[in-house]
């Protein structure tokens, strides 16, 4: 369980690379690989 503040983060930054990615500024499977670094680093 991760508490709000941490929850909120995790989307923000998951937000931030599908951006990149609709934007083309990198593929699905970066934009992926980027969002899942800060995901393991909170669990």
């Amino acid at each position: 369980f991760t508490g709000l503040p941490v929850a909120e983060d995790l989307m923000t930054q998951f937000d931030v690379e599908a951006q990149k990615m609709l934007a083309g500024e990198q593929s699905p499977e970066q934009a992926a690989a980027n969002a899942q670094k800060g995901w393991t680093a909170k669990f």
